[in-house]
């Protein structure tokens, strides 16, 4: 009996330490396993996204709308004019129309949508005059020398005068263009210009006599220091093309409206006049008739202006 009871109690023995060395070993491996993939931490209810557990409902954000922009813009042209006129004396009044330049107003209205936070596209759309002019003092014409008699010119001499011109064209300007704005509240814009003519091209032409000088200029009755020659006709060609290019800073005045200052350039490609000839009769005496050449004429803007926009 006593012998039983001893060879039980060593088959018990035997097998509890070997379920405690099973155990031992096993242990390391589990560890190891739950290294290689951790057990995901739970999310409380109300922080999971109610359209699942994924990495892109984590990172969304709401979406900015797009700002939709309408102005209002006043401002001035600074405009200068050129072409080369040929065939005539350097001393002719003519020579006058080779330089202008003028200051005359522009407005109009401005309305863009951002595309992106420092991108932005617009069509600025202007009732644009341009307005020029040039004086030329040393001018010299024949001066005839008329019989009190018979009132036929029986000799010539020379008169010192001066020239001045002013011509005017009024343009409705279509301006697509994309701002840029490199820091928070300065922005660069350029695109394409469209002008096309409103009206007629308007110049005028008046010649001075010096102070001092014994000839006038004879109308048939009366005799004046003065004279004028106006022409009116529509502008040829009457649509132009080039380019816009300007900078201007947003300053708010409140969440929804900014003053912006602006300058810009106009360059423009299209003349604003074709080439064109005319009789020269100022020294006819001393020369003879001549016929002047104007080539076409180049006329680009300079333009400051002051905006209102309103953030709908």
């Amino acid at each position: 009996m006593k012998g039983r009871v001893s060879l039980v109690s060593l088959v018990s023995l035997v097998s509890l330490v070997s379920l405690v060395s099973l155990v031992s070993l096993a242990s390391p491996v589990f560890a190891q396993e739950d290294i290689l993939r951790p057990a995901a931490k739970r999310q409380p209810k109300d922080k999971v996204p109610p359209d699942g557990d994924t990495v892109a409902a984590r990172e969304r954000r709401p979406v900015r709308r797009p700002f939709l922009r309408v102005g209002v813009e006043g401002g001035m042209n600074l405009n200068t004019a050129s072409r080369d006129v040929t065939g005539t004396l350097a001393t002719s009044p003519y020579m006058v129309y080779e330089t202008g330049g003028g200051v005359s107003p522009l407005a109009g209205l401005y309305v863009e949508l951002d595309v992106t936070h420092s991108v932005a596209v617009g069509v600025r759309v202007l009732y644009d005059v341009k307005s020029f002019t040039a004086r030329k003092e040393d001018v010299i014409e024949d001066c005839p020398i008329y019989d009190p008699l018979s009132g036929y010119a029986i000799g010539y001499t020379f008169a010192a005068l001066s020239s001045e011109y002013e011509t005017t064209l009024t343009y409705f300007t279509i301006s697509p263009l994309v701002r840029w704005s490199p820091f928070a509240r300065l922005f660069i814009q350029c695109g394409p210009v469209v002008q096309f003519a409103l009206g007629s091209t308007t110049t005028t032409l008046t010649e001075i006599m010096d102070d001092g000088e014994d000839c006038r200029f004879s109308n048939g009755t009366e005799r004046s220091t003065t004279r004028t020659e106006s022409s009116t006709g529509p502008a040829d060609p009457d649509v132009r093309f080039g380019i816009d290019a300007g900078v201007g800073y947003m300053i708010p005045l409140a969440p929804w409206l900014d003053l912006v200052p602006r300058l810009g350039y106009q360059w423009m490609f299209t003349p604003f006049t074709e080439q064109t000839t005319g009789l020269d009769d100022t020294s006819q005496y001393s020369t003879g008739l001549t016929t002047y050449t104007a080539t076409e004429g180049v006329l680009r803007s300079l333009q400051a202006s002051l905006s209102l926009w309103f953030v709908l």
